[in-house]
């Protein structure tokens, strides 16, 4: 069975206030030459809907570069290093704040409001083969919001997008991870085709469209331990990850005997 890799990243700056979600120029692109040089295939959202649409069996090895929020960085740092190697790549934007700062950060982290991209930029890459997709229109917790409100956050993201960039956009990226029945639905009745959580893992033909997995890559993150995260489908950066992946199942099959 043919296994997806979604992985996620967020700011790449050399600013590093937050190295959880801000990686180096340098060490993005030691990632991504490493994910050429051990022959991934590197796809397109379009490859999952036509793997659960029309059974179409996506490349061996294949993997999809994400990036949440839509940062100034990724426009000025990210793209060039994209297209430097033709890696195609899916951008989730905060739709209300492009051109303006990461309002939500301050909460977090006063000193680091970050850039948020401009519409020309994203238009500039969309017409380049950079793929978006929504991410509420002001990156809110949709868990703590009334329904009604989430409903408007995706929605509203969605039709502002569309307009700006003149093209239809399908997947969705939770803010935090954080969803309940009512938001999938109401992703999915706003029109959206995918949508991506936060959950570590791979998507196969039994996957969840609407509850994709992702890999989280930190910027602390060496090649070598990008490597472990994707053999294993996980955010855990552990050097004891393989002897306790092989323990369990040792365990486990132990248990089944």
């Amino acid at each position: 069975m043919s296994r997806i890799v979604i992985l996620m990243y967020h700011s790449i700056s050399l600013e590093q206030h937050d190295k959880r979600f801000s990686c180096n120029p340098a060490l993005f692109e030691q990632h991504m030459l490493f994910l050429k040089q051990q022959g991934f295939n590197f796809v397109s959202f379009n490859v999952i809907a036509d793997y659960l649409e029309h059974n179409i069996e996506p490349p061996e090895k294949s993997v999809i570069i994400t990036f949440d929020d839509g940062f100034e960085d990724n426009y000025t740092n990210a793209w060039p290093i994209l297209k430097e190697y033709e890696i195609p790549a899916t951008i989730f934007l905060v739709s209300h704040l492009m051109g303006k700062t990461g309002e939500w950060l301050k909460k977090a982290r006063s000193d680091n409001v970050k850039k948020m991209m401009s519409w020309a930029n994203a238009l500039e890459m969309a017409n380049s083969g950079i793929d978006f997709g929504g991410h509420t229109s002001t990156h809110v917790k949709l868990t703590d919001i009334g329904l009604n409100e989430a409903k408007q956050e995706i929605a509203g993201c969605k039709k502002t997008i569309e307009h700006h960039l003149g093209r239809e956009i399908d997947v969705f990226a939770y803010p935090y991870g954080l969803y309940s029945d009512d938001i999938i639905q109401s992703v999915a009745q706003a029109g959206f085709k995918m949508a991506c959580s936060t959950r570590p893992g791979f998507n196969s033909k039994v996957m969840d469209k609407l509850l994709l997995r992702r890999i989280e890559v930190s910027g602390t993150d060496s090649v070598t331990v990008l490597k472990r995260k994707i053999i294993f489908g996980t955010n855990e950066s552990s050097i004891m990850l393989p002897l306790k992946y092989y323990l369990s199942q040792i365990l486990k099959r132990l248990k089944l005997s």
